[in-house]
């Protein structure tokens, strides 16, 4: 079985990703943006309300209408910038084998530049960048969400009801209709709440675990690669195919395929595969391997050299040789071992 980076290719492993990403997207779109729509209209009810309170009653109504719509209004920027933030990573998470090398830089940098107020420079390790930004997307994503649909409703929903405690307890020396209007901002903000955490819990999360954080069940690995690893080498592969990448592989493989020692093929491939190197020059590489074990007529060091590459997925009609000529020369060795019993007999 091939290790999982020279699969990374193959379009069933990253149809969960897609899959995933296009239903995120109509959840982001109904909830954050239903979400930013009512926290903005019931933001603007309070403060009107306030302010019509405040001048016609008491001016309590001026503090308690523009604190409910202050908050409303840090929890529709709060839902905003998870909105932005996480469609960048929806795009990102949305990348495949058609988008060429400078689209896929294009979008780090920017998500970089958002995440984390930093311009990428030019010549940044982009391999390392990718690396180290794609592990911890879903991570960030949930984070994001947990602030738009748990953290900020909650808070509001404190605010709301201390309000209505404040003027509760003020009794009389205020106008009810300040009381009525804390009462219904704290309900409001309760449904709001509720309807966050069935939305984060019961919609999103489950998207998540299932689709982005599955095991690729036909690899068999002892801890199986997610589809999000999957995705993750195809863009490493595109992201790493340089001409000066592309020449240190081949000089890698190179010196590889004439050497004895055995375990240096996969970490060779590797680097090969995440250059953009064909697929036929990693066979020829894993072929002229086989050769050079050929070469040295030891049995040990050809039947090493078979295992491996056959873990690396080299086919079966470019092992035929090299099997051939292990079975060859472990004939010969046993006709070898059996003349020299017969020569102990005599």
């Amino acid at each position: 079985m091939p290790p999982p980076w020279l699969q990374a290719s193959s379009e069933k492993s990253l149809t969960d990703v897609h899959v995933a990403v296009a239903r995120l997207r109509t959840l982001l779109t109904w909830s954050l943006g239903t979400g930013m729509t009512g926290t903005a209209l019931f933001g603007l009810a309070f403060l009107v309300t306030g302010i019509s309170v405040g001048a016609s009653e008491h001016k309590s109504g001026f503090v308690l209408g523009g604190v409910l719509a202050l908050a409303s209004l840090v929890l529709f920027v709060t839902i905003h910038d998870v909105w932005e933030t996480s469609s960048m990573i929806l795009v990102i998470l949305d990348l495949n084998e058609v988008c060429t090398r400078e689209e896929v830089l294009q979008h780090l940098k920017d998500y970089s530049e958002k995440r984390v107020a930093k311009v990428l420079p030019g010549d940044a390790d982009f391999d390392d960048v990718l690396v180290r930004t794609h592990q911890r997307l879903v991570e960030v994503l949930v984070s994001q969400l947990s602030r738009a649909l748990l953290w900020g409703p909650l808070c509001l929903t404190v605010i709301a009801i201390v309000s209505c405690i404040a003027t509760g307890a003020a009794g009389g020396s205020i106008p009810a209709t300040l009381y009525v209007l804390s009462m219904f901002a704290a309900v409001l903000a309760c449904i709001v709440t509720l309807i966050g955490v069935v939305m984060h819990y019961g919609r999103f999360m489950p998207v998540i675990r299932e689709k982005l954080l599955t095991s690729v069940g036909d690899l068999e690995e002892d801890v199986p690669p997610t589809a999000l690893d999957m995705q993750l080498q195809m863009l490493r592969r595109q992201v790493g195919a340089t001409p000066e990448g592309q020449a240190t592989a081949r000089e890698l493989m190179r010196q590889v395929s004439l050497s004895h020692k055995r375990g240096k093929m996969s970490q060779a491939l590797e680097k090969a595969w995440f250059a953009g190197l064909a697929m036929k020059e990693l066979e020829e590489c894993m072929v002229a391997s086989l050769k050079t074990a050929m070469a040295t007529f030891d049995l040990a060091i050809l039947s090493s050299a078979i295992r491996e590459c056959e873990a690396l997925g080299l086919r079966e009609d470019l092992l035929s040789e090299a099997k051939a000529a292990n079975d060859k020369i472990s004939a010969q060795l046993a006709r070898l071992e059996n003349g020299m019993r017969s020569m102990d007999i005599l």
